[in-house]
Formats: C-alpha cells, sequence, structure tokens
C-alpha cells in the first residue's frame, strides 16, 4: 500500500539485476512507488554479518544498507 524499497546486494547470485529491475518495472507499472537500491560489495542476508567472516568495507557497507532500511521504516511506518 506504501511505498516499497528494494535492497539488493549485488554479490547475491540467487537474484540477478535484471530480476530485480523486473519487479521495479513491475511495481511502478501498478502505481506503486518503489526504489531499488544496490550494494555492490554485499550479498544475501547481510543484515547479521560480522567482522569475522567479511571485510571492514563489507561490513561498513552493511552499516549503510541497515541504516537506509530502518531510516525508510522510521519514515513510512512511524505513528502519524
Amino acid at each position: 500500500r506504501g511505498p516499497g524499497r528494494r535492497p539488493r546486494g549485488v554479490r547475491r547470485r540467487a537474484c540477478r539485476r535484471s530480476q530485480a529491475q523486473a519487479m521495479q518495472t513491475a511495481l511502478e507499472k501498478a502505481g506503486k512507488s518503489v526504489t531499488l537500491l544496490e550494494y555492490p560489495l554485499l550479498g544475501h542476508a547481510f543484515w547479521g554479518w560480522t567482522i569475522d567472516y567479511h571485510t571492514a568495507e563489507e561490513m561498513d557497507e552493511a552499516v549503510v544498507a541497515w541504516t537506509d532500511f530502518t531510516n525508510f521504516l522510521a519514515r513510512h511506518l512511524s505513528p502519524s
């Protein structure tokens, strides 16, 4: 019903960029507001990453992705 946010880790192989773009196009054709955000260093399920398994650069980008997501929720789901 509200706007959508579609985060995509570019390193995630299960979802090709063309698939993410097709989803965005379909949602826009349906009259939905959607933003596709791509994170070049990230794969799937990057919300719970740890420094034990990922580089500092990947961790920094995961923080950016998490911040983008939580800011989106705060803007669109906060009580009015």
